[in-house]
């Protein structure tokens, strides 16, 4: 116990309970990503030194100072190295983020999956077959007492089961449609063929009445032509 705690009553407080609180996994990507970014500012910022050392080392070459030429490019050097350290870290810290980032997917996609098994689970767990297949027959039969309900109600007041008209299914009722409009089609053909035959009897009879009328002329002028002729005989013409 220390001496404050010993004045004051209160025990120190452990090293646990000082201790600053441990980052998460998305502040610890946030402080990787802005590292990588700081990286990628600083590969910039060589890539144009290492431009500037070659620019002036060709222009000190140009003018003769030979001395400078080559201390620009020793610089050059310098920044490639530190370019090619900088790229190479790049590369690592790529890696390590696309590692990390498809493994929290990975860590997500599980915790999802396995929180959607549990749902199931907890709503499947009061469901069985047999209950399931009792409750569907139930169902069944409550229905079919509803329409026999509704069938009931709908009949009139003094009627019998033997006067109640059943009900016509709707294909049966297009079925009678058809059927009764075939029958009318053939019963107008039927007509229309019969009427010809008509027209045809018609002057056959004519001409039969006229050969009787025209029979029974000729049979009266022969009588008559006969009657004159013994008539004759008798008076002794």
């Amino acid at each position: 116990m220390s001496l404050r705690a010993w004045f004051t009553g209160k025990p120190a407080a452990t090293a646990e309970a000082t201790a600053p609180p441990q980052p998460t996994n998305e502040e610890k990507l946030h402080t990787m990503r802005s590292k990588r970014a700081a990286l990628q500012r600083r590969h910039n910022v060589v890539r144009e030194s290492m431009h500037a050392c070659i620019e002036e080392a060709r222009r000190y070459g140009s003018s003769g100072q030979k001395t400078l030429a080559l201390e620009a490019l020793r610089r050059k050097a310098v920044h490639e190295r530190e370019f090619k350290q900088v790229g190479d870290l790049m590369r690592t810290m790529d890696q390590q983020l696309s590692v990390i980032e498809t493994a929290a997917l990975s860590a997500t996609v599980a915790t999802s999956m396995r929180d959607g098994a549990s749902v199931m689970a907890s709503v499947h767990s009061d469901l069985d077959v047999a209950a399931i297949e009792r409750d569907m027959v139930d169902m069944r039969i409550k229905t079919r007492e509803a329409e026999q309900a509704t069938r009931l109600m709908t009949r009139p007041l003094f009627s019998t089961d033997a006067d109640r008209d059943e009900d016509i299914d709707e294909d049966e009722a297009a079925a009678l449609d058809a059927e009764l409009t075939a029958i009318l089609a053939a019963e107008s053909t039927s007509s229309m063929d019969a009427m010809p035959a008509a027209s045809e009897t018609a002057p056959t009879r004519r001409v039969v009445v006229d050969a009787v009328a025209s029979s029974s002329s000729s049979s009266s002028s022969s009588s008559s032509s006969k009657t004159a002729r013994e008539l004759e005989r008798e008076l002794g013409l």
